[in-house]
């Protein structure tokens, strides 16, 4: 069943989620002054109140053929007048055109409809044999500016099982879906069958006691004779009921969308087919990436000139590409390997000098073990970069390879929080970063706040006199 479209009812974010809880608990009060209330119709039966201070002498209605209007006519200048309106479709156009006439015969008018139109699904379940099993999946779409309020689902026939992945009621959010599964057991009665599964939406605007309205989607079956003995009859399943007291809502649960790292260095980790990726490094450093499908992708990555390049006190200018492939496959439950290429080039120049002083091209093959799930991993990187040194300035053309190694990890500590580190060694680097992070995630971003400590120098360089940099980055997941 998908949602085709939506209006957007709740203008501030404070508003949507003090919404969130409170639509269905207790109905709101309704506006005073001249009033329409509720601003929208649902499928089934609305109670619609008219209030106009002056008091109404008349209600007059127009409606489309799939609307149904209970009490319009001449009122005794109450000031207030309830409707009742029958709605009876939820995938057609609805329009309700009401005009009120008060007792100073001043008159205005209002137009309702539904908030929402559903494409509703019928799934073929095909031939199912006698006291056969079949089962077919359903999903609730959310395709417009809100989430919807998920709050049952049910089904009125016994040979039919709901196999629900979670507990309801919920909140679908806009963009996604909500996929369950009904399963019909065919009994000795052969023939075809259709059977409605109903799923209840909550209500925006509660009124009339209502706080639910129902969307049908259908399943069709055939059900031919078996060819061999029947089993014994299964026990007959009893079909879910609606509640009507409605318990708090159940809140989805929160993955961080960049476990394709530790840190920065990349681990084992593919995300799903059709991911993309886009961040930042401390301001400077751009990286991107792109999931072909669950076992490939593609990763680049650069810097950006600084502010002082070719001006200001230094004169001279630094800059950086790369582009490459990581290509990743499970081993074991948690365990999960992974090989990749990346090429690169990094330019460095002086204002001063006529030619470029420097450009590093570096074609770097690396292979990568990961252990762990989403909630915590630890994972080990390791290659070898084939570096070539070209110094136009000074003529001159050398290689430096260098083979590099980190190890890294992520450790969840609460809901939206991680803890996340990596170290680094590599060749002729002259330091041993090493770098601790906590991080905030939520589905769609990550942003890591954290400290690089770069004090274990290596060869004959010298640690620098302050020994700390601050590591900041944001992720984010489309």
């Amino acid at each position: 069943m998908i949602k085709r479209y939506d209006r957007f009812l709740l203008t501030f974010v404070p508003l949507l989620l003090a919404a969130g809880f409170s639509v269905g608990i207790a109905q709101p009060a309704i506006p005073a002054g001249e009033a329409v209330w509720p601003p929208e119709l649902y499928t089934g039966e609305n109670v619609v109140t008219v209030t106009m201070p002056a008091g109404i002498k008349e209600i007059r209605t127009v409606q489309t053929p799939n609307v149904r209007v209970e009490g319009a006519g001449v009122v005794d200048c109450r000031k207030q007048y309830p409707l009742k309106v029958y709605v009876t479709t939820a995938s057609q156009t609805v329009v309700l055109d009401i005009t009120i006439i008060d007792c100073n015969n001043r008159r205005i008018r209002r137009q309702l409809g539904l908030p929402t139109t559903w494409q509703l699904d019928n799934n073929r379940y095909g031939a199912v044999e006698q006291m056969k099993t079949a089962c077919r999946d359903f999903s609730v779409r959310a395709t417009g500016e809100d989430p919807i309020y998920l709050d049952s689902i049910s089904v009125d026939d016994p040979r039919l099982r709901l196999e629900l992945p979670r507990k309801l009621p919920i909140r679908v959010f806009p963009n996604d879906n909500f996929s369950y599964t009904v399963c019909f057991t065919a009994d000795s009665t052969t023939g075809i069958f259709k059977f409605p599964v109903t799923t209840w939406i909550r209500r925006p605007y509660p009124s009339g006691g209502k706080t639910t309205y129902a969307v049908a989607d259908s399943g069709v079956v055939r059900v031919v004779q078996r060819k061999t003995p029947p089993p014994p009859k299964p026990p007959v399943i009893p079909p879910d009921t609606v509640h009507q007291i409605i318990p708090p809502l159940v809140e989805d649960t929160v993955t961080d969308p960049t476990t394709f790292r530790s840190v920065a260095v990349p681990n084992a980790i593919i995300p799903p087919a059709g991911h993309f990726y886009v961040g930042d490094y401390d301001f400077l450093g751009l990286t991107a990436g792109y999931s072909l499908d669950d076992h490939l992708m593609v990763i680049a990555a650069g810097a950006l000139p600084t502010p002082d390049d070719w001006g200001g006190l230094h004169q001279e200018m630094f800059g950086a590409y790369s582009l490459g492939l990581k290509v990743g496959l499970p081993l074991a439950n948690d365990l999960n390997v992974a090989a990749g290429y990346q090429w690169g080039r990094s330019v460095y120049d002086q204002a001063a000098t006529p030619l470029l002083d420097s450009r590093i091209t570096i074609n770097a093959p690396y292979g990568a073990i990961s252990y762990g799930d989403d909630d915590s991993r630890i994972s080990a990187t390791f290659g070898y970069a084939f570096k070539h040194h070209s110094k136009p300035d000074q003529k001159q053309e050398f290689d430096e390879n260098a083979t590099f190694f980190a190890v890294g990890g992520d450790a969840r500590i609460a809901r939206h929080w991680k803890l996340a580190g990596e170290i680094v060694t590599v060749e002729s680097l002259g330091a041993i970063p090493i770098v601790a992070s906590a991080r905030y995630f939520t589905n769609s971003y990550a942003i890591d706040f954290g400290v690089g400590y770069v004090g274990i120098a290596t060869g004959d360089n010298a640690a620098p006199k302050i020994p700390l940099v601050p590591v900041l980055s944001a992720i984010f997941v489309f």
